[in-house]
């Protein structure tokens, strides 16, 4: 949407929607390298939503304005192919889990989404590793070097696998002593971490 309170951007697999205006759509050359997964996690991240919202205009209600002329100086930083295939993976997930019908059992609604938030965070670690590798140098403080294919494998079984294999990888780098866990509590002592996310 044109005017919005934060990223609200997905995929269109088809190319069969079709709209007017007050929505914007990406056509992606085909010269461009990067997945378009990997594109959704970073136009939907907190990065970009920092950058709109520091160099765009705020509106009635404290919303923001996404034309093109305010998202054409956002910044690709460089990444390696590693750092994009994991947030490319991890978008897999939060597109599959949204795509999931909301659980009448409340307990289980609740934990799609706990799991849906926690696979934003990490590909926000991983944006926020991309734009300031500074702060990463040091190989004990790369999430990218954590969230490896071993560890988040892209999804391609049947749906009812699917939700299972989400649900162990969850259960396992959640819990408090897991090294992805960690990283993410690590972020927390980043400065630009701390000033995008209003800490």
């Amino acid at each position: 949407p044109e005017i919005a309170l934060g990223c609200q951007m997905t995929l269109d697999y088809q190319g069969i929607f079709y709209h007017t205006t007050k929505v914007y759509s990406f056509v992606f050359k085909e010269s461009v390298k990067q997945s378009s997964k990997y594109l959704l996690g970073l136009l939907n991240s907190k990065v970009l939503w920092f950058f709109l919202s520091s160099t765009g205009y705020v509106l009635r209600g404290g919303y923001y304005t996404f034309k093109t002329d305010y998202l054409k100086p956002f910044p690709i930083a460089d990444s390696r192919a590693e750092q994009e295939q994991a947030v490319a993976t991890l978008v897999d997930y939060v597109l599959f889990l949204k795509a999931l019908p909301e659980s009448s059992n409340r307990e289980e609604a609740a934990h799609q989404r706990l799991m849906r938030a926690y696979f934003d965070q990490l590909i926000d670690a991983l944006i926020y590793e991309i734009y300031f590798p500074e702060e990463f140098l040091d190989a004990e403080k790369s999430i990218s070097r954590l969230l490896t294919p071993s560890l988040i494998s892209p999804l391609e079984k049947n749906a009812t696998e699917k939700l299972s294999y989400l649900q162990q990888r969850f259960q396992e780098m959640y819990q408090q002593n897991h090294p992805v866990r960690q990283m993410v509590s690590f972020l927390d002592t980043i400065n630009a971490v701390r000033v995008i996310e209003e800490r």
